[in-house]
Formats: C-alpha cells, sequence, structure tokens
C-alpha cells in the first residue's frame, strides 16, 4: 500500500467535517468538535500561541486534507495522460526536471 492510499484510508474513516473550536467561557476549554455535537478532541487550556496555532492545524485538517487529496489526484491524472499522449516528448529541460520532482515526490524522497 503506497502511503497516499494510507492517507486516503485514514481520511475516509475520519469523522466527517467540517470541524470547528470553541472555547467555554471563560476560554479555558478549548474543543475541535465536528457535525455540530461530536467531540473530535479536547483540551483542558491551551499552554501558548503555540498551542492554539496546532489547534486550528487539526481543525482544519478535516478539510484541508480532502482538498489537497482532490488536487493530487488531478495532478496525476494530467501528468499521466500528458505522458501517455506524448504532449510533453520531446522533454526540455525544465519538463525533464518536473517530471524528476514529481517521481521523488511520489516516493516521499
Amino acid at each position: 500500500m503506497t502511503k497516499l492510499e494510507e492517507i486516503k484510508q485514514r481520511e475516509a474513516k475520519a469523522t466527517p467535517g467540517p470541524w470547528r473550536r470553541e472555547a467555554n467561557t471563560l476560554g479555558v476549554l478549548r474543543t475541535i468538535l465536528a457535525l455540530k455535537i461530536k467531540v473530535i478532541a479536547t483540551y483542558p487550556y491551551a499552554f501558548s500561541k503555540v498551542d492554539g496555532i496546532n489547534l486550528e492545524f487539526i481543525t482544519h485538517a478535516r478539510s484541508d486534507i480532502p482538498y489537497l487529496l482532490r488536487r493530487l489526484e488531478a495532478a496525476e491524472a494530467v501528468i499521466t495522460t500528458l505522458t501517455a499522449t506524448g504532449f510533453i516528448y520531446p522533454l526540455t529541460y525544465p519538463t525533464a526536471l518536473a517530471l524528476v520532482a514529481w517521481e521523488k515526490a511520489k516516493e516521499g524522497a
């Protein structure tokens, strides 16, 4: 199984979004919610500004990851089509560099 397939499986199993952040009236309890009622994560308090930034990252991950997966699949379809139809040949130096970078990114290099 590829890394991309693993990510897709985790994304498919996660609670549907969008997720949102909430804080209690004192601002002490920070919660990430989904489906208006399901608690995804609760933090008794945020230690620092960095914790708030991490909470924001987690909150947006539920919508950001599906978006990035769709964009990646679209880019892969374009590369596959261009390669199969010969539209990128003869290879120019910039095109060759782009294809090498694309392959390395797929491998996680």
